[in-house]
């Protein structure tokens, strides 16, 4: 009888092991994958994390240059790797942390759909989502996107998991998390509010939970405001980088961003007559950017919305790492297009069959992807700010596929039996 209750406790169900033996083996893939293909890479966006990073340390200072406070970028990437920094004097653990990070996005979507689609078809999904080369590529790179695409998947399945259990915990983390992840890239500032007007209006959320929600995440948002207000005497909630909206106003900085890079020759003059030869951007060239760029705007704001059109369309149909090949090679850039169109109508359709059987699992993916979509107009985006969007894009496109072949099947037995 001993015998028999020891083995019991630690004997897990042959579904359960098996389900945790192929997530340990994925994941060992996605590691292998990463580290065999890619070699980590700091970047220029890298090395002003970087530097913030050592400032933060040395100084204890959120500053660039060493002297002047800045705020053209958000603390949240820069202290995690001053964390790194400071506990192991390298940055060599953050590439495996952020891949372990990107994972885990993964995963929680893998668990969050048990019930909608069965084990194999998840299964399915997590290591095409693991072996997924953006992934890997941003994973072994210094882009503040593996943490944010962490904490924003996160949420958004805690608050998947709101709407299904009604529990106050899950509410608690959605506002937590997505308000941390403002930290890292401010466009997700005002998601929580927006999350409640919206829930609100549909009565998926109640007036008590949506007001103690907007308080936790004023809470949160408010001492980087307040340390802006004192620096700067300004009103600048997280991050001012009106940089990415003059990018929008000027054509020659326009081109060269969206079909090029920030660094490309023929973009250089436009950004040396604002801000000089350093582009970190500090507080006095955030105000001569806005200048600039309301002065562009006032002069032709019709050629600044159909700019804002051009930059939309293009970064939300053109495959992701294929934008280089535009020049040398169109041939693969088109056929790229060819796929994120068939990919995009296959994600529609399948959240529409996910509306009809579980809108609670459908309704935070759709709200985040539109209103993603709405807060990057105006401003430059690459694709690889679409990736916590992506995940949810994946899932509803896998589900789309689960459902055609379970279709698929009914028909062909259905032929069988005439």
């Amino acid at each position: 009888m001993l015998n028999r209750f020891n083995t019991s406790c630690f004997r897990l169900p042959a579904r359960a092991s098996s389900e945790t033996l192929l997530t340990c083996f994925a994941c060992v893939l996605y590691l292998v994958i990463a580290f065999a293909i890619y070699s980590p890479e700091e970047g220029y966006d890298g090395a002003q994390y970087l530097r913030y990073a050592e400032n933060l340390i040395k100084l204890h200072q959120f500053t660039y240059d060493g002297i002047n406070p800045s705020c053209g970028r958000t603390p949240g990437y820069p202290v995690f790797l001053a964390l790194f920094l400071w506990l192991f004097g390298s940055i060599a653990p953050v590439y495996f942390i952020q891949l372990m990070l990107m994972f885990t996005a993964c995963f929680l979507l893998f668990r969050v759909y048990r019930g909608v689609l069965p084990l194999g078809w998840r299964l399915g999904l997590l290591f095409v989502l693991s072996a997924c080369w953006p992934l890997t590529r941003l994973g072994m790179a210094l882009y503040s996107e593996p943490l944010f695409m962490a904490l924003t998947t996160g949420g958004l399945v805690a608050l998947a998991l709101y709407l299904r259990q009604r529990r106050g915990i899950y509410l608690l983390a959605f506002g937590v998390l997505l308000t941390l992840s403002a930290y890292v890239r401010p466009v997700t500032m005002p998601f929580v509010f927006v999350a409640c007007v919206v829930l609100l209006s549909v009565r998926l959320l109640r007036w008590a939970h949506a007001i103690k929600l907007v308080i936790v995440s004023a809470a949160l948002l408010a001492p980087w405001t307040y340390r802006n207000w004192v620096e700067f005497d300004d009103f600048i909630p997280l991050a001012a980088n009106y940089g990415s909206i003059y990018y929008m106003t000027d054509q020659t900085a326009f081109e060269a961003v969206l079909y090029g890079s920030a660094s490309a020759s023929h973009g250089l003059p436009a950004y040396a007559e604002i801000v000089g030869n350093d582009f970190e951007l500090d507080y006095p060239a955030n105000q001569r950017y806005l200048q600039r760029a309301k002065e562009n705007i006032s002069r032709d704001p019709l050629g600044f919305i159909r700019r804002c059109c051009l930059k939309t369309l293009f970064v939300w149909t053109y495959l992701p790492g294929t934008k280089r090949y535009l020049d040398s090679r169109p041939f693969l850039f088109f056929a790229g297009v060819a796929l994120q169109l068939a990919f995009l109508a296959l994600a529609w359709k399948g959240f529409l069959l996910l509306w009809q059987k579980s809108r609670w699992l459908a309704w935070p993916g759709v709200l985040f992807t539109i209103y993603h979509m709405m807060a990057l107009f105006p401003f430059y985006a690459e694709s690889r700010f679409l990736i916590p969007v992506y995940l949810f894009l994946c899932s509803y496109a896998a589900y789309a596929v689960y459902n055609g072949s379970i279709n698929f099947k009914k028909h062909h037995n259905r032929s069988k039996v005439h």
